[in-house]
């Protein structure tokens, strides 16, 4: 089910971007929220600030939405994040596809107002900043969340699939880099082509195995 280009060089490179995973930008992992991160201390609770990228300026913003939240699905601020309920800890990390019923104070006027939306969540609010900002600063203060983590669309391949899914062989490219240097000469030597495709590869195969051949010899 997929549509194919012309396959080119640059199809098979992780450096260009015909031939880079899209989701990971052909560096094999991804930068992400990490829960670890986002909440350290499991002891402490929601009140005391537990979730760390909200223990800031705007913490009495966050921990009125959280209460409001917390009423809805029956926990309380004060209880320390670890004794929470699986399903708390899930909402009030990712949000909820329900629609929440609000009540928050304006800081200006005292006034109280409420309303229904859905809550967004820890980590996508702060995916959301991240994406949107336009400040170093906050990207920076962010990152502080952030762990470096496998990429699942290729694997850690690093290629896009559709240079993936080409195989000679039956083995594809990644697979073949992923060898050692003795293991991937040894595939090459002993490729099995049919005359055809023997005679157009001759000197691709002869440069191939020069270089593997000076990589073993230096170790």
């Amino acid at each position: 089910g997929i549509s194919y280009p012309e396959l080119e060089p640059r199809m098979f490179s992780f450096n260009a971007p015909q031939g880079a995973c899209p989701a990971c930008s052909g560096l094999g992992e991804i930068q992400k929220f990490d829960e670890s991160l986002v909440v350290p201390d499991k002891s402490l609770s929601i009140d005391d600030g537990a979730i760390k990228p909200w223990a800031g300026p705007w913490m009495s913003y966050y921990l009125q939405m959280l209460s409001s939240l917390g009423r809805e699905m029956k926990f309380k601020l004060k209880t320390p994040w670890k004794d929470l309920p699986k399903a708390a800890q899930k909402v009030v990390l990712y949000g909820s596809d329900k629609e929440v019923s609000f009540r928050m104070e304006s800081e200006s006027s005292g006034n109280e107002y409420s309303f229904k939306k859905q809550y967004e969540g820890v980590i996508p609010n702060l995916e959301r900043r991240y994406k949107e900002t336009q400040s170093e600063g906050v990207r920076w203060d962010l990152e502080r969340f952030t762990a470096r983590t496998h990429c699942n669309e290729c694997n850690g391949a690093r290629l896009r699939k559709e240079a993936r899914f080409v195989r000679i062989n039956d083995v594809s490219l990644n697979e073949i880099v992923g060898k050692s240097i003795s293991d991937a000469k040894t595939f090459v030597a002993t490729l099995k082509l049919d005359a055809r495709d023997a005679k157009i590869a001759a000197a691709v195969l002869k440069e191939i195995l020069a270089r593997l051949d000076f990589l073993v010899a230096v170790g």
